[in-house]
């Protein structure tokens, strides 16, 4: 079992790490406001401000004075003093930028434009199951009831109930009668009937996280609750069948659990002869990354071209921010090049953390090419092996003691066994290790051999992320490859957040205002979330796939995470936000709440496809994501990396006029201005077999889609690499091509830009191309040790690791996160 994390943005979270300098790059009007009251909330111990730096390619960043992060964003810090001088001698550069707040109601179903899908074609989603699986149901809501008080739920599987018998066939097939499993319960619509109307309300369903809840109405909502709110899911006529998969007593979900839960929601949709799309907003950071985990597989076997009437969405994750604090980038993933001869160090940190010690676990997945030779080991804060590294086939493990230095280490190489969590079909090593260990000295890994390695890690316990810090972290980490598991598959349509708003009034009328999300003070509405996933996977491809609405948005609250009544629930505003301590400013009416995160975001596009399944129950997984990327929207706010939008925005009456000019061609051309092109990674490897994706989206002036022109005309130039994958329209107004840079070109820079009748659309793209994305970036420099180490014989130990194996594969468990 593997803990999947819901992607649920903890509320203390993404503020406090506003305020505490945890994410990285502050404008430059922040700073000049708060030098002028003598404070700054991102100075660092030497009184040094950083700053993101934009600029054109091909800037010589280090003649500049700047830390390159990609081809047009670097890093500077500047004491108070060299602001004013280091902007006026370069005048080319952009340091911050704030417009002016725009106060709103509700926006995210607008600006979707689900609203204007639905008055055009009279389609709310009635006839489309829209399947949730998550952490239950508060069927008593009235957004998720019938104007009449019946429920909308037509069944439910709860995880967190014993078999009731009332539905023994289906209790026997989905395993609830095995107790090993740990039973569960089967329940329809009239069973939820029946106890909403009697004294059996007691044994009602419940969702005392209040994810599944809010979740379900983003997608589904009716609004019937407070019908002034305008609160209204994107498809308010569905209807639902939900999976509970938190069990009783726990916050846990497994990979068998999530499975299990997609097949019940398909098979009863099936069973009613109705099409179903099924949100997951569940995921997790420990895996290859590259689709090829069990759980990925799993799912992903009940959609694609030959499954018609059937998609599956799911969160990108909220592990793409890179946290800068002096010279280190923390962040959840990191590259290594390793040359041969040479140590290389990879140090892990919490960040941002209080306390001065961590107890916890860390999981570490490593991934790297079929051709590359890589040992890895573990090194503790004082700089001693606590497994040498250890070579390709080999395992290895050392417990340790409370003296010496008390932490226990599992370590796989490249070992596919039952008692490996590493999957066939990739190479990589998986790095285990739990204690107690300082908050300010790091655990690293010593990684030898010749190749490049990718890795992730995921925490629990203090190494995880909560309301007293981010947990551990990689300490020279980078934003693209953070999309997580199981949206890195292919098949699976992954959804990025961008953000929804900034200003709301709470339940009791005040207004409340951010000052602050991520590097923007002010925040910009529509700008994509600094902690959304980024693209591409460990294997290349491009993801996400889409992105969507995901901070701030408001929509039901469970009556069992009130934050009134339970000051540990997931809608608890954080400290310094509310006019005072005892508000709760996130709750803004008696029934609804204010959540953030791509848990958020990928609602928004589940109840999109239930739309256009609505329009036609005959389309397919492939299909219905083509549709949609084809009428995606570039946001109006900001995009500093295209890596982490995808191809664009969520907008449903664009994906509708895509579908309809399949039936009914167009003929517009593109227009320069009005059309774009994303790049799915911030740099090219030397390497023909790893290309880079663009897609480019054809709009005309109006902003609609161009298409129908004579195709000869569409070109693509391309210099510093080859093309692997020509101009290929996939749908209306959508084009995909692919780029590769060629062995031996480090250090150059691949070149593209999307021509009409020679004229570039949007804007010309520029990737400079390295092994990693550090030499990529800031080109060749001295990194590790300057001579090889001689590997030592790991220590003896009491063989124990064998049982770290079992729990890395088969009880591995990580707590839902708030």
């Amino acid at each position: 079992m593997r803990r999947l994390a819901q992607f649920l943005l903890p509320a203390a979270l993404l503020l406090a790490s506003a305020s505490s300098g945890a994410q990285t790059l502050p404008p430059q009007m922040l700073s000049r406001i708060a030098l002028r009251h003598g404070v700054h909330p991102m100075a660092g111990p030497d009184g040094r401000i950083p700053f993101l730096v934009a600029h054109a390619p091909g800037l010589d960043t280090r003649a500049a004075g700047l830390v390159a992060l990609t081809p047009e964003l670097s890093a500077i810090r500047l004491l108070p003093g060299e602001i004013d001088p280091y902007v006026a001698s370069h005048p080319g550069l952009r340091l911050g930028f704030t417009p002016g707040l725009r106060p709103q109601l509700d926006q995210a179903t607008p600006r979707s434009r689900a609203p204007a899908y639905r008055n055009t074609t009279g389609l709310d989603g009635t006839g489309v199951v829209v399947g949730i699986i998550d952490t239950g149901l508060d069927v008593t809501h009235l957004d998720l009831r019938t104007a009449d008080g019946h429920t909308r739920v037509a069944w439910l599987l709860d995880l967190s109930q014993a078999p009731t018998g009332k539905h023994a066939d289906l209790e026997q097939e989905y395993g609830c009668t095995d107790a090993s499993t740990g039973g569960c319960a089967v329940l329809d619509s009239a069973d939820i009937d029946a106890m909403l109307g009697t004294s059996q309300s007691a044994g009602l369903p419940t969702d005392t996280l209040g994810h599944g809840t809010h979740v379900a109405s983003i997608a589904a909502g009716n609004g019937l609750s407070v019908p002034s709110s305008g609160l209204v899911g994107m498809a308010p006529g569905a209807t639902i069948i939900a999976a509970r998969v938190t069990r009783s007593g726990g916050e846990d979900v497994t990979d068998g659990d999530a499975i299990a839960a997609a097949k019940f929601i398909f098979e009863q949709a099936d069973r009613m002869g109705m099409p179903a799309v099924v949100n997951m907003s569940l995921g997790t950071d420990f895996g290859a990354h590259d689709g090829t985990s069990a759980l990925e597989r799993g799912l992903a076997t009940f959609v694609g071209a030959q499954q018609p009437g059937h998609a599956l969405v799911v969160a990108a994750g909220n592990s793409g921010g890179v946290y800068v604090d002096g010279n280190d980038m923390h962040g959840i993933h990191t590259e290594v090049r390793v040359a041969p001869g040479a140590r290389e160090l990879v140090p892990m940190r919490p960040y941002d953390m209080t306390g001065s010690e961590v107890s916890g676990s860390v999981y570490v997945w490593l991934t790297w090419r079929a051709n590359d030779s890589l040992s890895v080991g573990l090194q503790d804060w004082t700089g001693k092996d606590l497994i040498s590294p250890v070579g390709a086939g080999q395992s290895a493990g050392a417990s340790g003691s409370d003296k010496d230095p008390g932490i226990d280490v599992a370590i796989y190489n490249d070992v596919v066994s039952d008692s490996s969590p590493l999957t066939a079909g990739s190479h990589g090593a998986v790095v285990w290790y739990s204690g107690k260990w300082p908050v300010d000295r790091p655990i690293s890994m010593t990684i030898e051999g010749n190749g490049m390695a990718d890795a992730w890690l995921q925490g629990t316990g203090d190494a995880a992320p909560s309301a007293s810090g981010l947990g551990q972290m990689f300490v020279r980490a980078v934003k693209h490859g953070t999309v997580n598991i199981p949206a890195t598959h292919p098949d699976i349509i992954g959804v990025g957040a961008t953000l929804n708003r900034t200003s709301w009034k709470d339940a009791k009328g005040a207004a409340i205002k951010v000052s602050r999300v991520g590097y923007q003070s002010p925040p910009i509405v529509d700008t994509v979330a600094y902690f959304s996933g980024a693209g591409p996977t460990a294997i290349g491809a491009p993801k996400p796939d889409i992105c969507a609405p995901g901070l701030f948005v408001a929509a039901a609250m469970s009556r069992d995470a009130d934050p009134r009544k339970i000051p540990s629930s997931m809608f608890a505003a954080p400290a310094g936000l509310c006019p005072t301590a005892l508000d709760e400013c996130y709750v803004v009416d008696a029934h609804h709440a204010i959540a953030s995160g791509t848990s958020m975001a990928t609602p928004m596009v589940t109840g999109a496809i239930a739309l256009l399944f609505a329009r036609d129950a005959t389309l397919t997984q492939p299909e219905v994501l083509a549709l949609l990327q084809a009428g995606a929207r570039y946001p109006d706010g900001e995009v500093p990396y295209a890596y982490q939008l995808g191809p664009g925005a969520l907008d449903v009456e664009g994906a509708r006029l895509a579908y309809e000019a399949i039936g009914r061609p167009i003929d517009r051309a593109p227009d320069a201005t009005a059309s774009w092109v994303t790049m799915s990674a911030p740099y090219a490897r030397p390497d023909p077999s790893q290309p880079v994706w663009g897609w480019a989206e054809l709009r005309v002036g109006d902003g609609t889609i161009a298409d129908g022109f004579d195709a000869s005309r569409l070109t693509l130039d391309v210099q510093g690499a080859a093309v692997a994958k020509a101009l290929t329209r996939m749908a209306p107004g959508l084009w995909q091509f692919g780029v590769a840079a060629p062995d031996g070109s480090g250090g150059g820079t691949v070149r593209v830009s999307v021509q009409y009748d020679g004229v570039t659309l949007g804007t010309a793209q520029a990737l400079p191309i390295g092994p990693d994305a550090f030499i990529a970036m800031e080109g060749m420099t001295a990194r590790g040790g300057a001579c090889a180490m001689a590997p030592r014989e790991s220590s003896g130990g009491r063989w124990w690791w064998l049982a770290a194996a079992a729990l890395l594969l088969g009880v591995q468990r990580e707590r839902v996160r708030r």
